[in-house]
């Protein structure tokens, strides 16, 4: 019986740390409607108990997600916590798509609130992660705001080249 018994005991450890960390039900669902329907998303995002506890890539996830569906809906990009985490997360983890996306969603947070400064520095930071991808829609949300940043300024031959 305690044969048996040790067989069994390094099986369930593993499908104990498998099961601890793999990525939530709700942080799936939120991901996978995020493009469809981010109000949803933010949704089950906002309903995912404070409380619970995150494994630190389930929390990067989170606050790359809640800010993507906050910024698909228009919503003002806040608490700064959330995303500063995930960039210090994908950062470490070297996670150069992840840390695009933190990076570009952190700089539009700071175009909301018209600091342009800090916005341009990140999209720049953002593009230089992702501009030999072929994320053309990341590249073009980028683009995009800096001439949007460029056109608040003043400067349209600058917007132009952006646009």
């Amino acid at each position: 019986m305690i044969k048996k018994l040790k067989k069994f005991v390094p099986a369930f450890f593993i499908l104990l740390l498998t099961a601890c960390s793999q990525m939530p039900d709700e942080l799936k669902l939120a991901q996978k409607s995020l493009d469809s329907s981010p109000d949803s998303a933010l949704c089950i995002l906002q309903h995912i108990p404070t409380g619970k506890k995150l494994s630190d890539s389930n929390r990067a996830l989170y606050g790359l997600l809640f800010f993507q569906a906050l910024g698909k809906i228009d919503k003002p990009l806040q608490p700064d916590s959330l995303i500063d985490f995930s960039i210090s997360y994908y950062f470490s983890e070297n996670n150069k798509f992840n840390l695009a996306k933190c990076y570009f969603l952190k700089a539009k947070m700071y175009k909301m609130r018209q600091q342009f400064e800090n916005a341009v520095n990140l999209y720049l930071q953002s593009l230089s992660l992702i501009k030999s991808t072929n994320n053309y829609l990341l590249l073009d949300e980028i683009y995009s705001d800096l001439a949007d940043i460029c056109i608040m300024q003043k400067d349209d031959s600058e917007s132009l080249k952006k646009f």
